[in-house]
């Protein structure tokens, strides 16, 4: 009886670690996805933040040319450690800088500044870990004057914050 009692014992074990192992392997990959977010999560972002319109707004305007966006050039650059991270904020800091300057000097009358000091303060604290990734895309879009509009952006994930950076 002591033989049955232990294997049962062994088997419930056994359960018990796979169910375990199994569900932090899933939560591990749960929080590295939502730091660097996914292909299909920056896809999503990129077309949100450059498509011109859309498809409500095309029929609401009858634009009648209209098509869904097309996404021809779409690939993970790289991961991005605290460090590199540090590097695309301080960038994304200098652009608010030279934007902030124009808009003084009138050269432009509407400005779009990056607000990433709590990335930069995370991957300050992670200099070495995964803190998130860099994507790159292309695509098509409607346009409201010429038809259609290739787009391009490099989108990054730092600790699951999106930027898009439009490449003009």
């Amino acid at each position: 009886m002591t033989t049955m009692s232990t294997l049962k014992q062994k088997k419930t074990i056994c359960g018990a670690y796979m169910f375990i192992m199994v569900s932090l392997l899933g939560a591990c990959d749960f929080m590295n996805n939502s730091k660097t977010g996914s292909i299909e999560d920056a896809q999503q972002q990129f077309i949100s933040e450059v498509q011109y319109m859309t498809e409500k707004e095309a029929l609401s305007n009858e634009i009648n040319y209209y098509k869904e966006p097309q996404i021809t050039v779409y690939r993970k650059v790289r991961d991005l450690t605290g460090k590199d991270a540090i590097h695309e904020c301080n960038l994304l800091e200098k652009e608010n800088i030279e934007k902030e300057n124009a808009l003084r000097n009138g050269q432009v009358s509407v400005i779009r500044t990056w607000n990433c000091y709590q990335e930069k303060q995370y991957a300050v604290d992670h200099p070495d870990d995964i803190v998130g990734a860099e994507y790159y895309f292309e695509g098509i879009f409607t346009h409201y004057n010429n038809g259609y509009d290739t787009r391009k952006a490099k989108v990054l994930c730092i600790n699951g914050k999106w930027f898009v950076i439009q490449k003009y």
